[in-house]
């Protein structure tokens, strides 16, 4: 093991760039909007660096020795002095709409590796993304997280490496969303993305809406056990439903998303309303050659009538059918993470992406 006093190989350092390794601890994920094209996180930011040795940093090393934890946490005094005599990497959210620091940035001083020095600020920002629905409600998003240096000044000193993210058992308990392991993309030594992966849960949207919609569809076949011979009943029967489907749609128009393409939602509405006018066609069909059918097929059990209630039955069939296998050609082409599996018990859960690792802390 390293002493102390060896130089850190955690903190490979160059002629021109030191490595600043970040960890991002999100308290909270909510507010995902695909109409508004934003979602909302409260977190906290780590950045952890070792400074170039002078007379305060080697202080406060000094200093850390001495406690037992192998630490010091600076008082603002020292804070606004450790950051006028020592260049630290300054991180910013290039996508953000707002930015709300909810904490004020602290620091603290390690003596291990060497010694080296933990920045820290909570925030809670609404960052943009543009969502694609398409497959709505059964819809995966990969929404990047962009951290980024925003000191001209200083990015040319710092290489920046997205260490560890954590979630807080808040953030994973979504009641419309399931949180997946992100990702890292590292776009440049200034910037990386943390793709977080959420996945709609569609259980409300299954159970009140396509079902009762599936249910109006399947109601519209009665009509093919009333008296052959009552048209007008029959079809004030089906546009009755119809009314009934277009005023349901209308009462959800609020759950379902404004946006100018179809979605596979909206395609299941579509295939079933179709549905519905395709058994009022074929009712006037049969009133139209319901003798020379019958006369032609007499002596079987089989009438216009019934011929009609099975061709159009088996067409709602195959039609849903085919909607379903669409649902899962969609769903098995998308590149989906793992769950995080919620214990009992445990309120952080880290995901790791390079060493060093000891940014597993949680958050104040």
């Amino acid at each position: 093991m390293q002493s102390a006093n060896e130089p850190s190989v955690l903190f490979p350092q160059t002629a021109e760039k030191r490595k600043a390794f970040l960890c991002i601890s999100f308290n909270e994920l909510r507010n995902i909007s695909p109409s508004d094209e934003t979602y909302q996180v409260r977190f906290r930011l780590y950045v952890v660096w070792a400074p170039p040795l002078n007379s305060l940093f080697e202080k406060h090393v000094s200093s850390a020795k001495e406690k037992s934890s192998g630490y010091i946490s600076l008082t603002q005094d020292e804070v606004d002095e450790f950051v006028k005599s020592i260049t630290i990497p300054e991180i910013s959210f290039p996508a953000a709409i707002s930015t709300e620091n909810t904490d004020p940035p602290s620091i603290r001083v390690y003596s291990k590796f060497g010694g080296f020095a933990l920045w820290n600020a909570a925030y809670t920002i609404d960052h943009a993304h543009t969502f694609d629905l398409r497959r709505f409600p059964f819809d995966v998003h990969d929404m990047p997280f962009r951290v980024a240096q925003n000191n001209g000044l200083t990015w040319s000193l710092f290489d920046l490496t997205v260490q560890s993210v954590q979630f807080h058992r808040d953030a994973l308990e979504s009641t419309e969303w399931t949180i997946r392991q992100p990702r890292i993309k590292r776009v440049s030594t200034k910037q990386s993305k943390i793709i977080l992966q959420v996945e709609r849960k569609s259980s409300f949207y299954i159970q009140n809406i396509v079902g009762i919609m599936s249910a109006l569809s399947i109601l519209g076949f009665s009509v093919f056990a009333m008296d052959e011979e009552s048209l007008p009943d029959r079809v004030n029967t089906i546009l009755t439903l119809l009314l009934t489907a277009v005023a349901f749609k209308f009462a959800i128009g609020d759950s379902i998303p404004k946006v100018g393409y179809n979605t596979i939602f909206d395609r299941f509405f579509l295939m079933n309303m179709l549905c519905m006018f395709k058994v009022i066609f074929v009712c006037v069909i049969w009133s139209l050659f319901e003798e020379p059918v019958d006369t032609m097929l007499s002596g079987t059990m089989f009438t216009l009538n019934r011929i009609l209630f099975f061709s159009s039955f088996a067409i709602f069939v195959i039609m849903n059918i085919l909607w379903i296998c669409l649902v899962k050609q969609k769903r098995s082409g998308e590149h989906k993470a793992p769950k995080i599996a919620l214990e009992k018990n445990r309120n952080w859960y880290s995901c790791v992406f390079s060493n060093p690792i000891f940014f597993n802390i949680p958050s104040n």
